[in-house]
């Protein structure tokens, strides 16, 4: 499975999010996963945690990308997810600001990197 600590050139933001070579979740991303366990919104995980809404954001990429058929269904319906990814296709980029330039107020950027992430470890 190729992560983005291998293809730092090609995913520079996502890179910046995964330590090299790591298989596992970072301590913190545990503590946000197990919140999202006990059905709680990224907004009450945040407020718990006292940490920002983007860190939350930040775990819930990690957790896409290294933990096997984690479901974000709950953060992104199946037709944006579809129009993200023909976004891709089209824009031939993975690049985040032409995507969110592209796609306009119909995805956000943290659905946007979720598409990203889970296209990264799909066959």
């Amino acid at each position: 499975m190729r992560t983005a600590a291998d293809k730092p050139d090609v995913f520079p933001w996502l890179a910046k999010l995964i330590p090299k070579h790591s298989g596992s979740l970072s301590a913190s991303a545990v503590s946000t996963y197990d919140y999202l366990k006990q059905c709680l919104t990224l907004a009450e995980i945040a407020k718990k945690r006292t940490l920002a809404l983007g860190t939350i954001e930040d775990h819930v990429v990690e957790i896409t990308l290294k933990v096997p058929g984690f479901d974000i269904g709950s953060f992104i319906s199946d037709d944006i997810y579809k129009e993200v990814q023909q976004m891709i296709i089209c824009l031939k980029t993975r690049r985040l600001k032409p995507i969110k330039e592209a796609m306009g107020d119909r995805a956000s950027y943290f659905q946007i990197r979720l598409v990203l992430a889970k296209e990264m470890i799909e066959p």
